[in-house]
């Protein structure tokens, strides 16, 4: 076969036998000279192929024919660094079950400002040049690519039915790790993690990263081996810092849960919101002056507590309850409720939007009675929003 351009030039001299159709075969009169071109064509395709592997980060481009296949077990998503816009004639190429599926890098989707191309299971991807092929193979992170910061979709929470005791449920979903360079981790199948159990890899088995299992709270983490691209769940008392499995190294929180009188508390999670059977955490008839008190909420992080209040005075009392933020002083009250005259009852079973707890569970509130007395004065929480 003819080689017509430095494209389908070869990297081993001697495989050189003709340039544009001239033989070089290193018969001729002058062998030097021959061997001059051959050598030459050798560096050039070498060149090639290092400027495109240089270009194209975490790539090993493996120049081939159209009828080689190079095949990838698990969802991948190939980066290409900022420089590499793939310009000069360079077109990247998905080869689907289907067909070949061109995409332009220069207007592929940006994600933390890194062109991105996804390949799925089941695909192969190619690169081509001036109509030459050079399948991609990836060297290192095969399952999973940069996401973008923050990203969260699904993995929803719930207490599982045969042992709701000591048993989450997570659904399928995926997440940004948390590190400087955030990493897609997918959960492809809905996995049950136990909290009475040291973890293990898999569905079913044990989810607690270290000690015993107590009445506190449990922060959930998806968890991401990048050398092979697992992922699972695990349990942690840290909000910041879990003690991770062996060979794990990427991680993200995606709730947390409480466990009260040695049961995980029900619960049921829509997107942000948890949802709790209602507890009372403050129920009093005295005043009380500006201080902390403590929710059913989880510790370790701040949340925006969903409570409803419950005020009843009798006749000719004038009483208000003030609210303030757990992380902000005792003046800093941000809602209020006051009454005054005769028998009135208030109820409020609304979010306090406004306020939002310390990572002790705390929010402030002062009881203050100008005259007369309280017959009924409560706050129950209904849930809280975790800003993930």
């Amino acid at each position: 076969m003819s080689k017509t351009n430095i494209l389908e030039w070869d990297s081993t001299a001697a495989n050189n036998t003709d340039m544009n159709g001239v033989g070089i075969n290193g018969t001729n009169n002058v062998n030097n000279f021959d061997n001059a071109f051959r050598e030459l064509m050798a560096q050039g395709a070498s060149n090639i192929v290092s400027r495109f592997t240089s270009r194209a980060a975490g790539y090993t481009a493996v120049k081939a024919d159209h009828n080689q296949v190079s095949l990838f077990t698990a969802t991948a998503t190939l980066s290409l660094t900022a420089a590499a816009t793939l310009t000069n004639g360079w077109e990247h190429t998905v080869v689907a079950s289907g067909g070949d599926v061109t995409i332009d890098p220069s207007g592929a989707e940006l994600i933390n400002g890194v062109a991105t191309v996804t390949i799925y299971n089941g695909q192969r991807a190619l690169i081509r040049c001036n109509g030459t092929a050079f399948y991609a193979e990836i060297s290192g992170d095969a399952s999973v690519g940069v996401a973008i910061e923050g990203h969260l979709y699904g993995l929803l929470l719930s207490n599982n039915v045969a042992d709701s005791t000591n048993d989450i449920d997570i659904a399928t979903g995926s997440a940004a790790s948390d590190g400087t360079t955030p990493y897609l981790m997918t959960l492809s199948s809905a996995i049950t993690k136990r909290l009475d159990a040291a973890w293990a890899v898999g569905t079913n088995q044990g989810g607690l990263d270290t000690g015993s299992i107590a009445n506190t709270t449990y922060h959930i983490w998806l968890i991401q081996r990048s050398d092979t691209g697992v992922v699972d769940a695990l349990f942690s008392t840290s909000a910041t810092s879990p003690t991770m499995p062996a060979n794990y190294d990427r991680k993200r929180r995606i709730g947390s849960i409480l466990r009260e009188s040695a049961a995980i508390v029900g619960f049921f999670q829509l997107g942000r919101f948890f949802y709790r059977g209602p507890k009372i955490d403050y129920d009093s008839t005295s005043a009380l002056a500006s201080q902390t008190v403590s929710l059913s909420v989880p510790t370790g992080i701040r949340v925006r507590p969903i409570i409803s209040s419950q005020l009843v005075i009798p006749a000719s009392s004038n009483v208000a309850v003030s609210f303030g933020a757990g992380q902000g002083t005792a003046t800093g009250f941000v809602g209020q409720t006051g009454f005054t005259g005769t028998g009135e009852v208030a109820s409020d079973t609304t979010q306090i939007s406004s306020l939002i707890t310390n990572t002790n569970r705390q929010i402030y509130l002062e009881v203050a009675i100008t005259s007369g007395s309280i017959t009924t004065c409560r706050i129950r929480t209904h849930g809280w929003i975790d800003d993930l």
